[in-house]
């Protein structure tokens, strides 16, 4: 059984803020984020801690999300993730960014002081990190432009160092809206546009892309119903292959799972092995009993291909070796004939008869005779001739008057 753990944060009542730069639904988009990942996702309540301005205490622990609580549960509590298989963070308020990097504003956090009263990102990411749970997810609904009533939004620049961070961490983050834009509170829905939005469509897509897709289509049909410039959420997975993964391998929806099967199959065909056996482990993990079934079987299938192949590969390189081989063993024996075998030696330089060469190689007795033999009868030939011919002119001059 997959071991999930969530954090929910929602705060409209803000301590240090004007009355006009409070939130009206922040708390009921973090309670129905809670209610999503608990009823539908299959996380266990116990292990989603819902911080907002009126959750109730865990025993004798303050939800209470204000700056040394969310700390505490940070540091403390939710390091009980660890080795999670999934761990979400979802924040609905206000963002800052001050001069040393992005800051969620808790509950008691001063716009001014944000070092020393509000929640630094970083912090964060650190934190979430250390659970080294498999996958990690933040789902942000805040603004990242100038304040409005209607809006969740304090500074202009506020996320950059969010996703830098997220990369770094390898974690999945989903803004509400980009740089400069305003994510707004729709009153006739009593919800936050991104958290309705985004909830909806968890409940038919778990895989980014088609998350994405979906936010896409949907979020200008709510722009023609109510008079909000809602802007396209952001979504950023880190790394890039979960952008075609489901976030919640354990509730995966029909439509996610016939969909990996689709790319499965085609990585297969095109001879992707290696995404493709990662493909069909989605499905294991995804998938109803004849889908896993399909599964395992193509990943036999794939393991034998491989196999196949290594062998296939294998037998060339040895061929390819032995040909090589081969070419040099010739071209060594031709090097070594032409030594033994031609007047001039490579290795000393000095003129060599081929046939006293031969005797020496072959040893004594017989063949050293007879190369003996030839040696002398060669000498005669070659030295005789010359020293009678020269004794027969000597004799001659001697002769002559």
């Amino acid at each position: 059984m997959a071991k999930n753990w969530a954090i929910a944060i929602g705060i409209n009542q803000y301590e240090l803020l004007p009355s006009s730069a409070h939130l009206h639904y922040a708390v009921r988009d973090a309670e129905l984020m809670r209610e999503f990942l608990h009823q539908t996702a299959g996380f266990p309540s116990e292990n989603i801690l819902l911080c907002s301005d009126s959750s109730p205490a865990i025993g004798r622990l303050t939800t209470r999300p204000s700056r040394s609580n969310l700390r505490r549960i940070l540091r403390e509590e939710i390091q009980q993730a660890r080795g999670a298989d999934n761990l979400w963070f979802f924040f609905a308020g206000h963002g800052m960014a001050g001069r040393n990097g992005d800051y969620f504003l808790p509950i008691d956090g001063n716009p001014n002081d944000l070092e020393d009263t509000a929640v630094s990102v970083h912090f964060v990411t650190e934190c979430l990190r250390q659970c080294q749970a498999k996958n990690v997810v933040l789902v942000l609904d805040m603004c990242r432009n100038e304040g409005r009533t209607d809006s969740r939004d304090i500074s202009v620049n506020v996320g950059e160092q969010t996703i830098e961070l997220a990369r770094q961490q390898g974690m999945i983050t989903m803004f509400s809206c980009s740089r400069g834009e305003r994510s707004y509170e729709i009153p006739e829905l009593q919800q936050g546009a991104f958290t309705y939005c985004l909830v909806n469509g968890l409940k038919q897509h778990t895989i980014l892309r088609q998350l994405e897709q979906y936010l896409i289509q949907e979020i200008p049909k709510l722009r023609q119903r109510y008079p909000y410039n809602i802007p396209i959420p952001r979504i950023i997975p880190e790394p890039g292959w979960k952008y075609d993964a489901p976030l919640l391998p354990g509730y995966a929806t029909q439509s996610d799972v016939g969909l990996l099967i689709k790319q499965a199959t085609g990585a297969e065909l095109n001879e992707e092995f290696e995404q493709a056996k990662q493909l069909w482990w989605q499905v294991v993990n995804a998938g109803t009993n004849i889908e896993r079934a399909e599964a395992q079987n193509a990943l036999e299938r794939i393991n034998k291909k491989q196999v196949t192949n290594f062998r296939s590969l294998s037998k060339l390189t040895l061929l390819s070796k032995s040909t090589t081989e081969s070419d040099e063993e010739v071209s060594r024996r031709k090097k070594a004939d032409i030594d033994n075998y031609s007047p001039f030696s490579s290795k000393t330089g000095k003129r060599k008869s081929h046939m006293m060469a031969e005797a020496i190689r072959f040893g004594t007795g017989r063949s050293f005779l007879i190369m003996t033999l030839l040696f002398v009868g060669l000498v005669a030939i070659v030295i005789v001739p010359p020293l009678l011919t020269q004794l027969e002119i000597s004799r001659l001059e001697k002769n002559l008057p």
